[in-house]
C-alpha cells in the first residue's frame, strides 16, 4: 500500500500499521495520525496474511436461458499454433438454426456451434486464421444426440504438426472432416471473445454451461491420462484447479468455472480478461453429468 499507506487513495490514511514487528512493538503509525501505546507484548506471527486458495464447485453450472452471453475484447496480435479447448454444456431446447457455446474472436477464431444443416442436427467443430480463414473444420457425420442431456468437448490441436483432436463425451466422435489441418496459426485477440453466443451476438445458447476452458497450450488429449485432468473416467467433470492451471501447470487463457454468481460477475479465472454479461446469468438446475 505504499510506505505511508497512500496508494489506495493517493493520500496516506489516518493509521497504517504495518510492516515488521519493531513497527507494531513502538506503536508506529505510518498514517497522518497519532502513534500508539503498547500494553502488553508482541511477538511474530508465525504466518504470512493470505486468503485460503479458492476450492473449485465443478458441481455447479451457469443457465444462459436463450438471450445471455459473455464477451471480452482482448488488445493487440496474438496468434497461435497450438491450443486445448474444454467445456460442459447441454441445451434446453432444439436451435432454430444453431447454437455457439463458444467462440473467440470477432472472426471466429475458434468455435463449436449446435446448428442444423439442411434441418438436420449437427455439431460443428472449427478453428480460424487471425484472417478469418478455416484452418480446420469438421461436422458430427450423423445427427447429434443426446439432446438436452450433459455433454463434454475436449479439443487440442498442434498446427506445426496439422493435428487435431477431438473428443465429445470422451470418446472420437465420427467426423466429416471439411477443412483438413493446416500449418497456419489461429487468432486469439481481436474485438471480442463470447461465451454463449457469437461475438457478433448471434445464435444465442438457450442451455447450461459449466468449466470453460480455453489455452495456447497443447495437450495431447489422444492421451488418457491427459483427458482424465478434464473428465473422470466416469464421466464427471474433474477439478482444474483454482486457476485452471493443474492440466498443464500454467493459467489458461479462458477458465470460467463454478456457481452462476461467478458467471454473472464475468469473473475469468485463467490469465486473460475478465467478461461482460449481456443478459442474466442464472443457477442450471442439473450438474454436468454424462
Amino acid at each position: 500500500m505504499g510506505a505511508d499507506g497512500s496508494l489506495p487513495t493517493g493520500t496516506p490514511p489516518d493509521i497504517y500499521l504495518s510492516g515488521e514487528l519493531s513497527n507494531w512493538t513502538s506503536g508506529y503509525n505510518l498514517g497522518t495520525g497519532p502513534s500508539f501505546n503498547l500494553v502488553g507484548t508482541l511477538t511474530e506471527c508465525g504466518t504470512s496474511p493470505q486468503l485460503p486458495a479458492r476450492t473449485p464447485d465443478v458441481t455447479k453450472a451457469a443457465d444462459f436461458g436463450g438471450a445471455t452471453y459473455l464477451t471480452t475484447s482482448v488488445a493487440g496480435t496474438v496468434t497461435s499454433k497450438t491450443g486445448t479447448m474444454s467445456f460442459w454444456f447441454k441445451t434446453d431446447a432444439d436451435p432454430s438454426v444453431a447454437y455457439y457455446p463458444v467462440c473467440m474472436g470477432s472472426s471466429q477464431f475458434f468455435g463449436v456451434s449446435w446448428g442444423k444443416d439442411g434441418g438436420v442436427l449437427y455439431e460443428w467443430y472449427s478453428l480460424f486464421s487471425g484472417e478469418g480463414q478455416f484452418v480446420y473444420r469438421a461436422r458430427s457425420a450423423a445427427t447429434v444426440a443426446g439432446k438436452r442431456e450433459w455433454r463434454h468437448v475436449l479439443m487440442s490441436w498442434d498446427l506445426n504438426a496439422t493435428t487435431v483432436h477431438v473428443y465429445v463425451n470422451d470418446v472420437v466422435p465420427s467426423l466429416s472432416v471439411l477443412v483438413a489441418p493446416q500449418n497456419t496459426a489461429t487468432g486469439w485477440s481481436g474485438s471480442a471473445w463470447a461465451i454463449g453466443a457469437t461475438a457478433s451476438s448471434s445464435f444465442h445458447l438457450n442451455g447450461c454451461m459449466s468449466e470453460v476452458y480455453a489455452s495456447r497450450e497443447y495437450l495431447d488429449v489422444s492421451v488418457e491420462a491427459n483427458r482424465r485432468k478434464f473428465v473422470s473416467a466416469s464421466g464427471a467433470p474433474v477439478s482444474l484447479g483454482a486457476d485452471g492451471s493443474l492440466p498443464t501447470g500454467s493459467q489458461p487463457d479462458i477458465y470460467l468455472s463454478g456457481p452462476s454468481s461467478n458467471w454473472a460477475s464475468g469473473m475469468n479465472f485463467g490469465s486473460g480478461p475478465a467478461f461482460t454479461v449481456v443478459g442474466a446469468v442464472t443457477e442450471c438446475g442439473t450438474s454436468p453429468q454424462l
